[in-house]
């Protein structure tokens, strides 16, 4: 995982609810940081009307990083419409992939992962 992923993370919530919003979604997304679970690229929905007034940048940083907590008992909604075409329209008219430039290296390490190492190497 790169060390920066949390960054590529916050470009696509940033975004993506930007045009929710803008779309009249019900829903909007956030960097969601579970308990046992570090994973910098989990993204979480919750209604809007529960972080209408959550600033921008707490629903960005994830838990673990001062941001936004859905607390216990959180249900995740199902996303409408309107954030189905937000996310379609983020990846095909915002060209999102290309707000963000990711590196990955793979090392001579015994530990590499060979599997994933072999099937590039097919590509």
């Amino acid at each position: 995982m790169p060390p920066d992923a949390w960054a590529l993370r916050c470009v696509y919530i940033r975004e993506i609810n930007r045009i929710a919003k803008g779309l009249g979604s019900a829903v909007r997304l956030f960097a969601h940081d579970r308990s046992g679970l570090h994973n910098p690229t989990l993204i979480g929905r919750a209604a809007a009307k529960t972080v209408g007034k959550v600033p921008e940048q707490s629903l960005c940083k994830g838990l673990y990083r001062g941001g936004w907590d859905p607390g216990e008992g959180w249900t995740e909604p199902s996303e409408d419409v309107a954030m189905l075409e937000s996310v379609e329209e983020a990846l095909v008219r915002d060209d999102i992939d290309g707000l963000v430039e990711v590196e990955v290296t793979f090392t001579d390490e015994p530990s590499a992962d060979c599997y994933l190492l072999d099937l590039i190497a097919e590509g």
